[in-house]
């Protein structure tokens, strides 16, 4: 850990602010298996989030279009999943729940370069892996629904640049990798 320490001295991670790099010791007995998710949980990256917050926050920052968008957006995905989860990246919203066949579908704003390609294609991520016919439909819904959906409140670097996305994912242990990747790519090209 020391000799980690010393080659880390110095360097700076611009991501948090040009913040320096930090060595920790992950404890199996105590902490359990590591993964991204439990790891940003314990450095207080991520917080557990609810409905009424993410729309308050939709309400405040959005016109009244937008925000019953938002709404209907919210209704449809707690018809869909048994439990919808929000989460909070630092600012950044991320949903997601389980289809009744078991399936995760999570949703994330993304940066948006030219055109919204493949509307009908369902994403997969980090896994090859073939969503059922009943979960391709309800993903097709979803993005007809998020479909130009700025994601545009709260303090972002580039709202007018972000939509959302959906990706069907294989497992728990990815939705912070799968959902995060394409959303912080996105604050840095800001």
């Amino acid at each position: 850990m020391t000799e980690l320490e010393t080659l880390t001295n110095g360097l700076i991670y611009p991501l948090t602010g040009d913040a320096p790099y930090k060595t920790f010791c992950w404890l199996l007995k105590e902490k359990g298996e590591f993964t991204l998710e439990k790891f940003l949980f314990d450095v207080k990256a991520i917080k557990i989030s609810n409905c009424r917050d993410f729309l308050n926050n939709v309400r405040e920052y959005s016109s009244d279009l937008i925000f019953k968008r938002y709404i209907n957006l919210i209704k449809r995905l707690e018809g869909i999943f048994a439990i919808l989860h929000v989460y909070h990246y630092f600012d950044i919203p991320i949903m997601f729940g389980y289809t009744s066949s078991g399936e995760l579908i999570g949703l994330a704003p993304e940066r948006v370069y030219s055109t919204r390609k493949d509307l009908d294609t369902v994403l997969i991520y980090p896994e090859q892996i073939q969503a059922n016919q009943t979960t391709s439909v309800l993903v097709r819904e979803i993005k007809t629904i998020i479909d130009k959906l700025p994601y545009n409140f709260g303090d972002t670097a580039c709202p007018e640049r972000l939509f959302w996305t959906v990706k069907v994912l294989s497992n728990r242990k990815y939705i912070i990798p799968g959902m995060m990747i394409d959303t912080v790519l996105a604050y840095l090209a800001c």
